[in-house]
């Protein structure tokens, strides 16, 4: 997901995610778009209370005897998810203020849904015996309970509810963010894209949803008008869930350590898309680190504002692509990203991100950086930046990089765009980059660059593909496209 220079348009990473473009939302630092889509959609428009006891004729009432509250493991969703489920499952379903449930209470479906809580460890979840009348659980349960399930698998019962309860969840639900943009009490629009939804028909058909032997394999809702906030029930679904796109769905409003909690839970996640939603976290949610399946992280214009911990990270073997930016971290570029041997792309635009670029070395195997307007990033360019053989766009531009260019660039020999417009850059540029023969981007203008261009440099441009060469206006550069 290159992000585009301001002069002209860059080319499209090698690595993207398939969601429609983004747009950033309008509370997020400096609108810039992620990443370009490769593919487009191929669906779019076309218990009751106790009596009182009576006391006795001749004597003081006694206190009546209920059945003692059980309080063997709370409801309340943790303020940090567990890295581990309780060894021992409580021996009736724990239920807030309630009394020991009956017999009745593991029969039929609410037995299935309540088993299956329970098999997994979810405590936390809210069974929907318990549920308000007019909560998104109640009525995911209300229309399990009115819809055909003979036939069906007790595993497919339990997946279908994980998904109502996605639906009622988020489908024209007022939130915060609904109410300052739109005022109190205004129901935003529908899904408008929900075919097959909330119907008799096989779930592994409905808009968005992806199987794999009958099991939820991925769950695609971008673009798709989602508000309310994503339930933890979508956790119902962790054994098998691969993939999970919400990509641009801005009023979609988890908030903290709570509402984040389910990320934990998905280990089986390789692909997960984010960018454009208006889930708010301080930093990055700790959950993620138990996810050390992903493959793909697109995070990118949320509300996650505030420190990058870098351990998040640290067990992500199989992590090729990170893309963060537009979340205002605040922090350095954690020294952990380095220890990711896998990671290939890695985007941090507009993250006000501190430090300097000393981590970069360390990535031997990426094929994009972009670190751009990022204005208290400085240092240099490290002479080390050579160790990247595959590196084939670096864009650092709109930051606060000093020093000289190191000579030891010119031995980048994928390298395609070399963006570091607008920094404190000095010097003369190094006749090595005339070695870049399949540099087709050079944009090194806004510096404070001094001396007569190597004529050597000149060379990059007999690349059949090569498309811009800008320097400062006040460098004299005999082959320059333009400067500014």
């Amino acid at each position: 997901p290159t992000k585009s220079p301001t002069k002209s348009p860059t080319k499209s990473p090698t690595k993207s995610p398939t969601a429609q473009p983004t747009m950033s939302p309008t509370i997020s630092p400096t609108p810039a778009p992620t990443p370009q889509p490769t593919k487009s959609p191929t669906k779019r428009p076309t218990d009751a209370p106790l009596p009182e006891p009576a006391p006795g004729p001749d004597s003081a009432p006694e206190d009546p005897v209920v059945d003692p509250v059980v309080t063997t493991a709370p409801t309340a969703n943790p303020t940090k998810f567990p890295t581990k489920s309780p060894t021992l499952a409580p021996t009736v379903f724990p239920a807030k203020g309630l009394s020991a449930p009956d017999q009745n209470d593991f029969d039929g479906n609410l037995g299935i849904i309540q088993q299956a809580i329970l098999d997994n460890g979810f405590f936390y979840l809210i069974s929907p015996r318990v549920a308000e009348e007019d909560s998104y659980i109640s009525k995911a349960f209300a229309w399990i309970e009115s819809s055909s399930t003979e036939g069906l698998s007790e595993e497919r019962i339990v997946q279908r509810y994980a998904l109502a309860c996605i639906w009622f969840a988020s489908n024209g639900v007022p939130n915060a963010e609904t109410a300052l943009d739109m005022g109190e009490g205004v129901t935003p629009v529908p899904w408008p894209y929900d075919e097959g939804w909330l119907t008799d028909a096989d779930e592994c058909g409905w808009e968005g949803i992806t199987c794999k032997n009958n099991d939820v394999e991925e769950i695609a809702l971008y673009s798709n008008e989602l508000s309310g906030h994503f339930p933890d029930e979508v956790v119902l679904l962790k054994k098998s869930l691969t993939k999970l796109d919400l990509y641009d769905n801005f009023y979609l409003h988890n908030v903290g350590p709570e509402q984040h909690a389910f990320l934990g839970e998905l280990e089986n996640l390789e692909i997960l898309w984010l960018s454009d939603t208006g889930m708010q976290y301080d930093g990055v949610p700790e959950a993620l680190a138990n996810c050390v399946n992903l493959i793909e992280i697109d995070c990118g214009y949320m509300l996650w504002y505030g420190p990058l911990d870098g351990s998040i990270f640290a067990g992500m073997n199989k992590l090729e692509m990170l893309l963060l930016s537009g979340n205002v971290l605040e922090s350095d570029i954690p020294t952990q990203l380095g220890e990711v041997e896998t990671l290939e792309f890695l985007y941090l635009d507009e993250c006000e991100l501190t430090g300097d670029l000393s981590v970069l070395p360390e990535m031997t195997n990426a094929i994009e950086l972009m670190l751009s307007y990022n204005p208290s990033l400085g240092g240099s360019i490290p002479t080390e930046i050579s160790n990247l053989e595959q590196l084939e766009v670096l864009s650092v531009h709109n930051c606060a990089i000093t020093g000289e260019i190191p000579e030891s660039i010119g031995q980048l020999n994928n390298l395609m765009e070399l963006e570091i417009y607008n920094n404190l850059i000095t010097g003369n540029l190094p006749a090595s980059i005339g070695n870049l023969k399949n540099l087709i981007i050079f944009y090194v203008d806004g510096n404070n660059l001094v001396g007569n261009l190597p004529q050597s440099i000149c060379g990059i441009k007999n690349n059949p593909n090569f498309e811009s060469f800008t320097t400062s206006c006040d460098y004299d550069c005999t082959c320059c496209d333009d400067c500014y």
